[in-house]
């Protein structure tokens, strides 16, 4: 080695240490939600929500979904992101069959899917019902908004004779000093309706041939909800005697502008 030459000297020493390998999937570098879409129903068929795409990186790591009912025209409190009242068939897999005034709620926590379903307009009348739906993953979330909507379902409902015993009977022949006539039917029977829905109660009204108000020589008995009655009162006033060309009008109380009139009838 010259006067030139140098030569360097490191001290060779050790160090101790912990490598922490972070699972991704607690802290993932990325969660996106694409915008939502919102539902409808008109009682006759289940709204549906589907969960829009979802972005997390790494894309191995598994979602969990969570439901929140934000609030909506139901005055019950109760909450429609699980109500369920059924019993037998869930009306969801088979909404075409009259199951009677329940509700069905789906809510899958893998995917946020939602599926609402109801033919209880008193429980869940129509109007907007507002959701939040929590995607998370490790230590980071998102929310996502969507509104379900319920429409009137007895405004656009279709009414049709299905049984018209009226028509069926006539004519009805009394004479008028006898024991009364009374001519019983029952008013669910008279009609069909396009919606399950309860729209009210049947409401069955008579008028002449011509739209003029019902004659005094008949009387009405409503007090038996299923049994109806059109009566001829028993009178020595042999002056009401004739033929009465009568006829009725249908609708639900609820909704008195959505109304069916029968063909004429003789009395």
């Amino acid at each position: 080695m010259t006067d030139c030459e140098t030569e360097d000297y490191y001290d060779i020493s050790e160090a101790e240490g912990t490598i922490t390998f972070l699972d991704t999937c607690e802290v993932p570098f990325d969660l996106s939600v694409e915008a939502a879409s919102d539902t409808d129903s008109d009682y006759s068929q289940p709204a549906v929500f589907t969960m829009p795409a979802v972005t997390v990186l790494p894309i191995v790591c598994p979602l969990t979904f969570t439901c929140e009912y934000v609030g909506g025209p139901n005055a019950g409190g109760e909450d429609a992101c699980t109500y369920n009242d059924w019993t037998g068939t869930d009306p969801i897999d088979d909404p075409s069959i009259d199951h009677g005034k329940v509700t069905s709620t789906r809510f899958d926590t893998t995917t946020g899917d939602f599926t609402f379903f109801t033919r209880d307009k008193e429980r869940w009348p129509p109007g907007t019902y507002s959701f939040k739906i929590t995607v998370t993953v490790g230590d980071r979330s998102e929310i996502v908004e969507f509104d379900m909507i319920l429409h009137e379902p007895c405004d656009d409902s279709t009414l049709s004779i299905a049984t018209d015993y009226f028509a069926s009977n006539q004519p009805f022949v009394y004479i008028l000093t006898e024991t009364d006539l009374e001519i019983s039917y029952d008013p669910d029977s008279l009609v069909s309706s396009t919606t399950f829905v309860h729209c009210g109660d049947p409401v069955v009204t008579f008028t002449t041939f011509d739209n003029m108000v019902l004659p005094d020589v008949f009387s009405l008995d409503e007090t038996n909800q299923s049994e109806f009655k059109l009566i001829v009162p028993s009178t020595s006033n042999l002056s009401t005697a004739g033929d009465y060309n009568l006829k009725w009008t249908f609708y639900y109380s609820q909704q008195p502008t959505n109304s069916i009139t029968s063909p004429t009838f003789l009395v």
